[in-house]
């Protein structure tokens, strides 16, 4: 009489082999997504720090009664012209001097320059109007806020 033993161990290779490829497939989608979690974070963290920082140049420019000069000495921002000036971040969206931004980064990249903020600002007859733009290195706009103050008539 032949005894065959290797079907029982040939059958649970098999098993073996297609359970580790099924886990191997469950962790390489589950990778990917912590990998694109991670980025969509980033994003969301860089969009939120874009919203504040023009939020917060929006009222510093309407708390100066929309004077352009005040508001870029009060921001330490730097002036381009009469009605336009900017601020500079680093990555941590610390603003930059201009000092630094022109000489050259440091040793330690701690003030490399990240992103831009840029106030255009004009006078129309009724109001004053301001265009706020944050956008990064490669000049795309994180973030668009347009505001306007009226100028009340005085008799």
């Amino acid at each position: 009489m032949n005894i065959r033993t290797t079907s029982k161990s040939a059958l649970f290779l098999m098993e073996l082999i297609l359970s580790i490829f099924f886990f191997s497939l469950a962790s390489t989608v589950c990778i990917q997504l912590f990998v694109k979690a991670h980025l969509l974070g980033n994003e969301t963290t860089i969009q939120n720090h874009a919203v504040l920082w023009a939020q917060n140049i929006a009222e510093t420019y309407l708390s100066t009664e929309a004077d352009t000069d005040t508001t870029a000495q009060t921001l330490k921002a730097v002036p381009i012209d009469s009605d336009t000036f900017c601020l500079y971040f680093d990555k941590d969206w610390n603003i930059l001097p201009s000092d630094s931004i022109f000489a050259g980064n440091s040793v330690d990249g701690s003030n490399k320059l990240c992103f831009t903020a840029t106030v255009d600002t004009t006078d129309n007859h009724d109001f004053h109007q301001a265009h706020i733009a944050i956008t990064d290195t490669r000049n795309t706009v994180l973030y668009r806020l347009d505001i306007s103050r009226h100028i009340p008539r005085r008799s």
